[in-house]
This record gives C-alpha cells, sequence and structure tokens, in this order.
C-alpha cells in the first residue's frame, strides 16, 4: 500500500525503520532487535525512506554490563572521590561509544511505620536528586568515575552504570558522603591528660577506614561517632617533650614571660578511606597555674568581672582560644598580662543552693581547663513582693533570690532607676534567699497630668564598685498616685448580709486602672 504525506524513517547500518515525529524538531525511531554485538554502524535519516541523510553519529550494540562492587563507599561532600567500579562486559561497551556514565540517585529516607504497621509517608511521592558524572574505561573489568559535589554530609546515595544514558546495570551500590567542619582544640597543655582532639563533621560510621595522623605519625581515633571522630592529643610524653622544646619557638611576639621552652607545634590531619584531610598546627603549651581569683560574689546576671591571678597565661600564638569558665558556663576572657586575666561575666550564671559555689578556671584553648581551688557565689533576683507603691511613700519590698551571702549583709544595696536617674537604699539581708529594702519616698515624681505609673530598673549589690556591680536581669519596679478617697458606700449593712461595698475617689485623684 503506498504512503502518501511526509514519513520519518530512520536507517542504522543497512536495517530502515519508521519513525514518528515527535515535536517539530524531533523524530523517535526504534532500534531493531539483535542478538550479536559489533562495531558501531552510522545513522541516517530521511522523509520519505528514498532520500537519506548523514546524521555523523554511529549506533552500536553491547551485552548489558554488570556491575559487582565499588571501591570506596565513601566520599566527600566537596566530590572528586574517585570511584573504581568492578563488573565484567565492560569492553565491548566502549567502541565509540560516548555516554558511559555513573548515575548517582540519592535514596530516601528510612520511611517510619503508623501505627497500624502499615507505612505512614505510604503515598507521597518521593523525587530523588540525580547527578552523572563521566565514566573512563581501566580495563574489562574496571570502571572508574569521580563523585559529584551538591549533597551534604549524611546523604547516601545508589551509584550504577549506563552505557548509552537510557539503560542502566541492575545492580546499585550505595555510596555515603561526609563532611569535615572543622577540629576542636587547636591546642593543648603538653602533660594534658584524658583530652582528645574533636574533628568534627556529619556522615562518618564505623565501618570507614580512619586513622588519626600527628606529627606525622598514624593512630586509630579513639572513637568514631555519626559527627564526631576522636583522636589522641598527644605522642609518646618524649617526643612530646621534644615539640615542646622548640620544634616551632615563637618569633617577634609579644613577651608575656615565655620562652622557647615553653612552646611547640605538630601537623595534625586525619586520614578516611585513604584520602587525607588536613587540619593545620597543633600547639603544645605550658599549662598556666591559678593563684588567686577576685571577687568571689558576683551577680549571675549583671556585666562584672572576675580577675584570675596566676602563671603562664598568653595568647600570642596562632590557635590560642583563651576562655574563662564559671561552673559550667564559659565567660569571655581578656589577658592583661602574663598574670592576670580579666572575665567578663556577661553570661547568666545559674542561682545555687546555701553551701554551694561554682568554680572559677581559665584555659588558653578553652578546653583544657587548669586546676583550681577558687570559687565564686552569684547573687540574683527571682521575685519583689510588692512590685508596686506609691509615690511619695515608703515600701517595704521583699526581695526573693539567692545568693545573699550573710558576710556581706551591711553592704546590701538596692537601686532604683537609671544610669542617669537613680537613687540607691540600703538592704536588709535576712538570710541568704530573702533581703528587704525600702522604697525611696521623695526620688520620683509623677507630672501633674500624669495617669498611668512610672516603671523603673530595680537591681541588687553588695558593693558599688567594679567587683561587686548590680544585677542587670530587666526587673521594674513600678510607682503610682495615691489615690484620694472620697467616698464608701454603703457605710454599712444587715448582720449575716453579703453586700458590694463602693470604694470612690476624687475625680482629681482617680485610680490607676491595670492595663
Amino acid at each position: 500500500m503506498p504512503m502518501y504525506g511526509v514519513f520519518p524513517f530512520c536507517k542504522l547500518g543497512e536495517n530502515v525503520v519508521r519513525g514518528r515525529f515527535v515535536s517539530t524538531t524531533r523524530v523517535q525511531c526504534n532500534s531493531p532487535r539483535t542478538t550479536s554485538t559489533g562495531s558501531a554502524v552510522k545513522i541516517e535519516f530521511s522523509l520519505n525512506g528514498q532520500d537519506w541523510i548523514d546524521s555523523g553519529h554511529d549506533f552500536g550494540y553491547y551485552e548489558r554490563p554488570e556491575l559487582y562492587d565499588i571501591r570506596p563507599r565513601y566520599g566527600n561532600i566537596a566530590g572528586g572521590t574517585e570511584i573504581w567500579l568492578k563488573g565484567n562486559k565492560f569492553s565491548n561497551a566502549t567502541n565509540g561509544l560516548k555516554s558511559v556514565m555513573c548515575r548517582f540517585t540519592q535514596m530516601p529516607e528510612p520511611v517510619a511505620e503508623d501505627a497500624e504497621g502499615g507505612n505512614a509517608d505510604e503515598d507521597s511521592d518521593f523525587n530523588p536528586p540525580i547527578r552523572f558524572m563521566p565514566a573512563y574505561y581501566v580495563d574489562k573489568d574496571t570502571m572508574k568515575c569521580a563523585s559529584p559535589s551538591g549533597w551534604n554530609g549524611g546523604d547516601r546515595v545508589w551509584v550504577d552504570l549506563t552505557f548509552n544514558g537510557i539503560d542502566f546495570t541492575e545492580n546499585k551500590f550505595e555510596f555515603d558522603f561526609y563532611a569535615f567542619y572543622g577540629s576542636f582544640p587547636k591546642s593543648a597543655p603538653y602533660d594534658a591528660t584524658n583530652q582528645f582532639i574533636q574533628v568534627r563533621g556529619k556522615g562518618f560510621t564505623q565501618d570507614m577506614a580512619i586513622l588519626c595522623i600527628l606529627d606525622g605519625q598514624e593512630m586509630a581515633p579513639l572513637a568514631v561517632h555519626f559527627n564526631l571522630i576522636k583522636c589522641p592529643m598527644h605522642l609518646d610524653k618524649e617526643k612530646d617533650r621534644r615539640l615542646l622544646r622548640g620544634k616551632a619557638p615563637l618569633e617577634n611576639k609579644q613577651d608575656h614571660g615565655h620562652g622557647e621552652n615553653d612552646f611547640g607545634s605538630a601537623s595534625f590531619a586525619v586520614k578516611l578511606e585513604g584520602i587525607k584531610q588536613g587540619f593545620g598546627n597543633f600547639h603544645y603549651y605550658r599549662q598556666c597555674v591559678i593563684d588567686d581569683v577576685t571577687p568571689l560574689i558576683a551577680p549571675n546576671d549583671g556585666d562584672g568581672a572576675i580577675y584570675i591571678i596566676g602563671r603562664g597565661f598568653r595568647d600570642d600564638f596562632e590557635n590560642s582560644k583563651l576562655g574563662c569558665r564559671i561552673g559550667n558556663t564559659l565567660a569571655k576572657a581578656q589577658l592583661l598580662d602574663s598574670n592576670t586575666v580579666r572575665c567578663t561575666v556577661n553570661n547568666e550564671l545559674p542561682l545555687i543552693d546555701e553551701g554551694e559555689s561554682l568554680l572559677v578556671t581559665v584555659a588558653l584553648n578553652t578546653y583544657s581547663w587548669a586546676a583550681s581551688d577558687f570559687s565564686m557565689l552569684p547573687y540574683g533576683i527571682e521575685a519583689m513582693y510588692p512590685n508596686m507603691g506609691p509615690i511619695g511613700q515608703s515600701t517595704n519590698i521583699l526581695i526573693v533570690g539567692k545568693g545573699f551571702d550573710n558576710d556581706l549583709r551591711e553592704n546590701g544595696r538596692c537601686k532604683f532607676g537609671t544610669e542617669e536617674n537613680y537613687i540607691v537604699v540600703e538592704a536588709n539581708v535576712l538570710d541568704n534567699e530573702h533581703l528587704i529594702c525600702r522604697s525611696p519616698s521623695d526620688a520620683f515624681t509623677l507630672p501633674e497630668k500624669a495617669s498611668e505609673i512610672i516603671s523603673v530598673p530595680f537591681a541588687i549589690a553588695f558593693q558599688e564598685d567594679l567587683y561587686f556591680p548590680y544585677t542587670n536581669g530587666g526587673q521594674k519596679y513600678r510607682m503610682y498616685r495615691q489615690p484620694k478617697l472620697e467616698d464608701v458606700y454603703p457605710k454599712e449593712v444587715k448582720v449575716g448580709k453579703l453586700a458590694e461595698v463602693f470604694v470612690s475617689s476624687t475625680e482629681g485623684a482617680p485610680f490607676w486602672q491595670r492595663k
């Protein structure tokens, strides 16, 4: 039967097949079946089945390759990990073909079961991210490709092969991505014990081949967790001492009383599945010594300063990270000289019960804390009763809190107002958790036409200086104009009867309305 009109045809070698228009710029043809492989043949195209156009491309047949294994099974999120793929039937798939690729498909997260035992997300659609990377022929049993970037630490993907971009190997192998975020600390005392270098990241597993490398010496990690690798901090003691004797002495640094014999360094890296990740130099120093701490009392929420007096304080090397610790709370540290560190209490400290205290210490790396025999007592406010009173009158205010040391009862202070406008009154310390102070009777006044109360900052201290500053927790004391009573109605009621009694004020001095 003759055919009329325009019909697409494809010729693959000597085989002619009828095609179909997919769009105005695309034609689909099905390749004929074959049971044998051979050299690639050219592809031609025709709109009438007689006049052919050479496409300039070749087409060939190959046996479906099989994938047996991939190595390694892990790679950095940066990509570029060389993956070796083992299988067979690779050699017959390389003749003139340019579409040999590895496919990386993200695996779905495990699906939780619902209360009835089914999959809670069974009907949800999962469209996994897919990335392709060129694959290269090594030998008839081996291909290789590089892992792509773009995933996160802990992501797991399937890896398979394609030789034409359409057909893929049936076996999928898992590949895990990991990430390095850094290491901590970057320095430590040469004689520190029971400490380790933390390598932080994501996607680490017990199955990974991991080695810690310190000063060129490979050592097994102390522990491996999903987001943390614990590495030894020291070599043998003698080698640590050699490092300390000046492997990397300080030069052109401020003198804090330290010599070359007080400092040294070693390179640090981690090798994961044979790939080395460097973290720079790890520095060693002599541990500092604490001789005194002052003051031993401070507000739990203020901006007070604590001074640590001792020996060996320094921040003059690259990986120093000076820090203070009060109990379990970190405080900002400032080096004043080799014998003095200023700790700023700008984090809220916990209020503690009577008889307890918070240990004060310092570290040159915010990790290896120096031994300390000194503790401090924080004081602070938990509540105040009442929290308001009339202007022009003095009201007894009960302050409930902790840290009201009996040794300082004569130095207690209450402050009403701002830094620009305030008044200080004496406080009467009752016990560790209670003190009383009286509101000022003539310090604050309301404008004549004011109808609202005045709220002023309220704080306590036990000495008005740098060492014993005021609390800064945002407490407020409210002052209001006392109303003038005009009448009470009724003034009497029948015995045994419950009645509403109304108290009224004058129009010039109304009751304050709570909003």
